[in-house]
């Protein structure tokens, strides 16, 4: 064998061991390979809650022809709590307007006592604030409906709320013949960190 024969064989031998590491490395990488498999979830959405109040019902209604030491008849002012945040405060407030006295002077609702002021949810009645010779002029203002000193009322989607009124005239003089007052009653579910019911629309017939 000539010198030129041994460098093509050489070169034969190194082209061969250049294909068999090729083909090592092609059936090294199949070796290493995985399977995977990948799920997402896309439709995801955040949103607030909600504290709502339905429109409130009785919100017009006439007590006329009182005479001393008369009673009115009961009524009651009612709401649907619509919001999703369950126990949240709820704050109600009553509020005077527009007196008048033509036949005399005075303050007509210092004559008119609040028998009954009673709160209820679902027809439960949760708070009585009423029934105890209050006069109308010491009685309005904004509260928070508490059970008692420790405890708000539950409040959840769907609720109706009722506050029911009643009021009696003193035993009153000539003075306050065909006299009367304009009052509102508001209501206000919140959560604890909001501003609580602050006033209370009074609108004169």
């Amino acid at each position: 064998m000539n010198g030129k024969d041994i460098e093509l064989s050489r070169r034969r031998v190194l082209g061969g061991i250049a294909t068999v590491g090729a083909a090592s490395a092609a059936v090294g990488a199949g070796t290493y390979a995985a399977f995977s498999d990948t799920e997402e979830s896309t439709d995801n959405t955040i949103s607030a809650g909600s504290l709502t109040l339905d429109t409130v019902s009785g919100t017009e209604f006439s007590l006329g022809k009182l005479y001393p030491n008369e009673s009115t008849s009961e009524i009651e002012i009612t709401t649907d709590y619509l919001g999703s945040l369950s126990t949240p405060l709820l704050d109600w407030g009553i509020q005077t307007g527009n007196e008048a006295v033509p036949n005399g002077s005075g303050s007509f609702a210092d004559q008119l006592n609040v028998d009954k002021a009673s709160l209820s949810i679902e027809g439960v009645e949760v708070a009585d604030y009423g029934g105890t010779d209050v006069a109308l002029s010491g009685f309005t203002g904004i509260r928070e409906a508490v059970v008692d000193s420790t405890s708000t009322p539950t409040l959840n989607e769907g609720n109706t709320v009722s506050l029911t009124l009643q009021f009696s005239l003193d035993d009153v003089g000539n003075e306050f013949q065909e006299a009367s007052i304009d009052f509102g009653v508001a209501f206000k579910a919140r959560q604890s960190s909001a501003d609580p019911l602050q006033s209370v629309t009074v609108n004169s017939p």
